[in-house]
């Protein structure tokens, strides 16, 4: 399950940062502002393949996009969670996941968190589901 919202924004600032580096090039800027914006853009694509991917929940364990600040969205790249290794789910709210008493998954809208829930029951069903 993707964050349309959340790929939208690293889309953005991708294209953003790809005709900064344009622009750069045509005025011959100094080449340390050029890797700078290069490498937002590098992040930017990352996020957006990480938020792209979305929420995965398999047979062999859940799959997210890893975030320092679940509500803010600053997306490094992808965290999995091997099956045998859950325990207990718990839904604050409609928006934050804890699994096994940690932070872990941030979602966009309460659909998310429905299907989500849906999912587990049907792959995990010794799971807690709080």
């Amino acid at each position: 399950m993707q964050s349309w919202r959340r790929c939208g924004i690293w889309l953005l600032l991708s294209g953003i940062c790809i005709k900064i580096s344009a622009y750069y090039a045509q005025i011959e800027a100094p080449w340390i502002s050029s890797i700078a914006v290069w490498f937002v853009a590098l992040y930017s694509f990352q996020a957006l393949i990480a938020e792209l991917v979305g929420v995965k929940v398999g047979e062999s364990g859940i799959s997210f996009p890893r975030r320092i600040f679940p509500t803010f969205g600053l997306t490094f790249g992808r965290a999995k969670i091997p099956a045998p290794f859950i325990s207990r789910i718990d839904v604050l709210g409609n928006s934050i996941i804890l699994i096994n008493g940690t932070l872990k998954i941030a979602l966009a809208n309460r659909d998310q968190q429905r299907r989500i829930e849906k999912y587990i029951k049907i792959a995990y069903p010794w799971v807690d589901l709080f």
